[in-house]
């Protein structure tokens, strides 16, 4: 069974990056601020180991050059922790959600074309069946998905792929 896989180009990806240390450093300031204003000798000391672990998380993450750095998953996880246990739950649960968010908008963009279907990353992944299709052609790099209902999908797509296989197939996949 034929399948293709193509890899679309997402152009904000190294913004979207940028920004994780960016919310790190907010929360490793945060935390130093909630210690020096806490008068509770718990929360104060939570505050501050908290500020302190995530600072050299961040120290590490900018040295240690990995393409999957699992520093910022551990400093992340921190910081959730510690609001937890300052009892900031609606700030843990904020910092969740913008990595949740990062997660989803910094995967790897893998359209898959089989005989059966369509797999389009959209979130959540989209599955397509020929029969919804007016036409798919991919062109100059570009993948435009045509729909019977005038909708079109289009990306760019990162990598070569032979394109008049590709488009061959796709022609035969609409014709059955």
């Amino acid at each position: 069974m034929k399948v293709y896989e193509l890899i679309l180009k997402n152009e904000k990806i190294e913004s979207y990056k940028a920004s994780l240390p960016l919310i790190i450093g907010l929360n490793s300031i945060a935390f130093l601020f909630l210690a020096f204003n806490y008068s509770i000798t718990f929360k104060r000391t939570i505050s501050l180991a908290a500020a302190i672990l995530v600072i050299i998380l961040l120290a590490a993450h900018f040295i240690q050059k990995n393409k999957k750095n699992y520093i910022t998953y551990i400093a992340i996880l921190s910081i959730i922790i510690a609001y937890s246990l300052l009892g900031l739950y609606f700030f843990g649960l904020g910092v969740a959600a913008i990595f949740i968010l990062y997660e989803i908008t910094t995967r790897k963009l893998l359209v898959t074309v089989s005989q059966n279907d369509i797999i389009y990353p959209s979130f959540p992944s989209r599955k397509i069946e020929w029969p919804q299709l007016a036409n798919i052609v991919l062109k100059d790099g570009l993948l435009t998905i045509d729909f019977k209902n005038n909708k079109i999908l289009q990306g760019e797509i990162s990598g070569s792929t032979d394109e008049k296989e590709f488009n061959d197939f796709c022609r035969t996949q609409l014709t059955q």
